[in-house]
């Protein structure tokens, strides 16, 4: 007689045939946790006690150390993509995110005023100067021996976080020598949506480099120039620092101490160091539109609407693109997840991974494409947590929960949210709920989970009679199904207990329960238990 088992069990395995799974494999596994061999339920979510509205759609924890060790929780109402700075040590804190109208960025001194947070945030980038500044030449006349030189300015701005501006229009050939005064005027005011605490004046003489005269006060509109030649300092860093497109999205913080984004089909980097520099000259064009980036090992892995890109390089002057082989469009930007040495994101066909494996369905061992289908893949909102990829999804029907590992299959969860964040330090999945932020799986009690096992097919006129169990308390409650005939019975102690069953041909074990079971064994006699 063939004897039936809950042992070892894993996820569930939808690919295949409810009689074909293998015995460690499962129909059901809802709200369960199988990471020690055995059936769990999983941990219930905590309340952090952050109140937010029920509209946000994006988190971000900043200045975790600060405000008694719970930082601020910055809340977007629209799906943006928000990160630290790549300046190291930067006394300002500054953060940058996309998504709203035009990039943006915020700092510690202006962040955390009042809630919500950020309470006040400024255009990523520097506005151009406009106009040319006027320069009279010298009133005098040369004297002897001095040396004529064919002279021109321009202008910049400086925030008071450091960011220079590029520089205004060249202004028109005076002719100045060592001794002479330029007077220059009409130096255009600032009047864009960052806070300028100066100006900075540059010279180019005799067809050479722009190098820096003097620093004015943000309000000045006139200076008056007499120095010498040889006084003048370093040149000016800013004459390809573009503000980013208005378009720009999908920002993420690169190891190497730069950003990237993109818009449309083109991908975008800044100034290494300089955060609020987007040279026009760093920009690549991607055959297909782009939905998100991914840094890995191999260098920043580019998910569009056609086939997956790997751009690298040291430094953003000098990046290069490559496909990889297999065509595979990415169809959530908001599912696309960091694996590690891989990107995993969601196709029409299944989760894909690149990086490692040039656009394999990492997911067709475990689901169909007709299967996953039914989750609707393009509203996923995915994250890495305990290695496995924990995605929620809402197919019009079902708003749910699934994580995802090649090896232990799908298990699914109750739990759904719109809005979430990773954060490493805590080894937690934050996300929202209503109108609070709980902690994914983090509490002290566990939660009721459904465990069914695969269909058992059995030979004419074998019966089962005898049911075990080894769990960490009882009683447990198991459902033994027979031809879709349910029997509950309730197990009262691990020796094995008589149950009454109809005879049929394709027999299931189902566990509902909060505690631990270790396993479940249906015999037609005791001799045949473990």
């Amino acid at each position: 007689m063939a004897l039936l088992k809950i042992l070892q069990p894993g996820g569930e395995l939808p690919r295949l045939d409810p009689k074909l799974l293998p015995a460690t494999m499962a129909q059901v596994a809802s709200n369960v946790d199988l990471r020690r061999g055995k059936l769990e339920g999983v941990l219930a979510h905590t309340d952090t006690g952050n109140a937010i509205s029920g509209a946000t759609k994006t988190l971000f924890r900043y200045a975790k150390e600060a405000n008694g060790g719970n930082g601020y929780w910055f809340t977007f109402t629209s799906d943006v993509d928000v990160v630290e700075g790549p300046i190291v040590d930067d006394d300002f804190l500054r953060v940058y995110w996309t998504g709203e109208a035009n990039p943006r960025m915020t700092a510690i001194d202006v962040a955390t005023g009042a809630e919500p947070y950020p309470a006040v945030n400024y255009q990523l980038g520097i506005d151009v100067p406009v106009g040319s500044l006027s320069a009279a030449s010298p009133i005098v006349e040369l004297p002897e021996g001095a040396q004529e030189l064919s002279t021109f300015y321009v202008m910049t701005y400086m925030s008071k976080y450091g960011e220079e501006s590029p520089p205004s229009g060249v202004s028109a050939e005076v002719v100045r020598w060592d001794g002479a005064t330029v007077e220059l005027s009409a130096l255009p005011i600032h009047s864009g949506n960052n806070v300028i605490v100066s100006k900075l004046l540059y010279r180019s003489e005799g067809g050479g480099e722009f190098l820096h005269v003097a620093t004015l006060g943000a309000g000045a509109t006139t200076y008056s120039d007499s120095v010498y030649s040889a006084s003048l300092s370093e040149p000016i860093p800013s004459t390809l620092w573009d503000k980013p497109n208005a378009a720009m999205v999908g920002l993420k913080s690169l190891s190497s101490g730069f950003m990237v984004g993109f818009f449309d089909r083109t991908l975008c980097f800044s100034e290494p160091g300089f955060p609020h520099a987007w040279p026009i000259t760093y920009r690549i064009a991607i055959p297909y539109d782009i939905v998100g980036v991914v840094e890995t090992s191999q260098g920043v892995i580019v998910l569009t609407k056609g086939k997956p890109y790997v751009v690298n390089g040291s430094h953003p002057e000098s990046m290069g693109s490559y496909p990889l082989d297999r065509a595979q469009a990415c169809v959530s930007a908001r599912g696309i997840v960091d694996m590690g040495e891989y990107a995993l994101y969601p196709s029409p066909d299944g989760l894909i991974v690149a990086g490692s494996a040039d656009g394999a369905v990492m997911s067709q061992s475990v689901i169909t494409a007709e299967q996953w289908k039914a989750y609707k893949p393009e509203t996923i909102n995915a994250f890495r947590h305990n290695e496995r990829y924990i995605a929620f999804y809402d197919n019009g029907t079902t708003q749910g929960a699934f994580s995802f590992d090649q090896q232990e299959g799908l298990r699914h969860f109750d739990q759904w949210t719109d809005c979430g964040l990773i954060d490493l330090e805590d080894d937690a999945l934050y996300f929202k709920d209503g109108t609070t932020i709980k902690s994914w799986q983090a509490g002290a009690t566990r939660e009721t989970y459904i465990y069914r096992s695969k269909q058992y097919a059995l030979d004419i006129g074998e019966t089962f009679n005898t049911i075990m169990a080894d769990a960490e308390a009882y009683p447990i409650d198991v459902n033994v199904i027979v031809d879709g005939d349910v029997t509950a019975h309730q197990i009262t102690g691990r020796k094995s207990e008589r149950i009454r069953l109809p005879r049929g041909y394709v027999t299931e074990l189902e566990v509902v329960s909060s505690t631990a079971v270790a396993g479940v064994w249906l015999a037609s006699s005791v001799e045949e238990l473990p």
